[in-house]
C-alpha cells in the first residue's frame, strides 16, 4: 500500500451496485489497468488511489465480479472503501440471533438482497468470505483536505464513535450491539450509512417508485436556514406539495445535523 504522503490524487466512485462492466469502463477511463496479478492500479503520472463509497452489492447483474475487483484493489492498497448501507444490510440479513436474524427476513428485505443471493448460489464459501470482509470495513475516512462517508457526515456521531471505540471500523461486536436500536453502535452505523430520515406527520405516507409505502423521508445535512420539508427533502420520491411546504418543527430541526459550506469537502 502506498504511503498516504506519496499519493498525488484520489478518484472517488459512488455506488457500483453490481455494475461491473460500467466499473471496468470507468477504471479504464481513469487510467487504472490490471497488473500481472489481475489487480487494477493507476498507470498514469503520479500516484493515485481509488476510494469507493460503498454499496457494491444488490441490484446489478455482476455483483460477484464487482466484489472481486474492488476487494483485490483494497487488499493491494490501490483503493480504499467505506461501508455502505447495502453491505451492512447484507451483514444483518445473515447474522442469526436467538430468534430470527439481525435484519428480519421480510418480503422487502428478501427483495433487496435477491440479486446478491441468486448470484452467489453455488458460491456459499466465497460469499461468507465477503461477509467477513464487510465486517472489517471503516464507517468513515478523514484526510487532510476532505472526508469520506457513505450517506451522512455527522460530526457528533463520528466523534462519539471514535471516543468510544478508538477506531473508524465496525466489528462483529459492534454489529451484535445493533440489536439494541438505542445503542451507540446502531445509532452511528445507521446515521453514517443510511443518512437522516424524518417521520411524516401521523397518517401521512408516500408511495415510492419501488412500490413501497413510506412513512418517512430522507433529508440532507447541508441545507442552510431550512424552514420547511422541501428545504431538506432528499430522495427520488417527491413529497406531495402540501407536505413540502409544511414547516419544520423545532424537534425536527434538532434531529438534523448540519455540515457547513466552509468545512472540508465531504464525499
Amino acid at each position: 500500500m502506498p504511503e498516504q504522503s506519496a499519493i498525488t490524487g484520489y478518484d472517488i466512485i459512488g455506488d457500483v451496485h453490481g455494475c461491473a462492466a460500467a466499473l471496468i469502463a470507468l477504471l479504464d477511463k481513469l487510467n487504472y489497468q490490471k497488473d500481472r496479478l489481475g489487480v487494477y492500479r493507476y498507470v498514469g503520472d503520479g500516484v493515485r488511489q481509488l476510494i469507493f463509497l460503498g454499496d457494491l452489492v444488490d441490484r446489478g447483474p455482476q455483483i460477484r465480479l464487482t466484489l472481486e475487483i474492488v476487494k483485490a484493489m483494497v487488499d493491494a492498497g490501490t483503493a480504499q472503501i467505506v461501508l455502505g448501507n447495502h453491505e451492512f444490510s447484507s451483514i444483518a440479513y445473515f447474522t442469526p440471533l436467538k430468534s430470527g436474524f439481525l435484519r428480519p427476513h421480510t418480503l422487502r428485505a428478501d427483495e433487496q438482497i435477491k440479486q446478491t443471493v441468486e448470484q452467489f448460489e453455488g458460491f456459499a464459501e466465497q460469499w461468507q468470505d465477503y461477509l467477513q470482509w464487510f465486517k472489517t470495513l471503516p464507517l468513515f475516512l478523514e484526510f487532510d483536505d476532505f472526508r469520506i462517508v457513505h450517506a451522512c457526515w455527522d460530526h457528533q456521531a463520528v466523534a462519539a464513535y471514535r471516543q468510544a471505540f478508538s477506531t473508524n471500523r465496525i466489528s462483529p461486536k459492534r454489529i451484535l450491539e445493533c440489536q439494541d436500536h438505542a445503542s451507540l453502535s446502531y445509532k452511528v452505523i445507521d446515521r453514517l450509512t443510511r443518512g437522516i430520515s424524518l417521520h411524516l406527520p401521523e397518517g401521512q405516507k408516500i408511495m415510492g417508485r419501488d412500490g413501497y409505502l413510506r412513512h418517512n423521508f430522507r433529508v440532507n445535512f447541508w441545507a442552510e436556514d431550512a424552514s420547511c420539508y422541501d428545504d431538506v427533502h432528499f430522495q427520488p420520491d417527491l413529497l406531495p406539495p402540501a407536505l413540502g411546504v409544511r414547516p419544520l418543527s423545532e424537534t425536527e430541526k434538532q434531529q438534523i445535523c448540519h455540515y457547513a459550506k466552509d468545512e472540508k469537502p465531504v464525499f
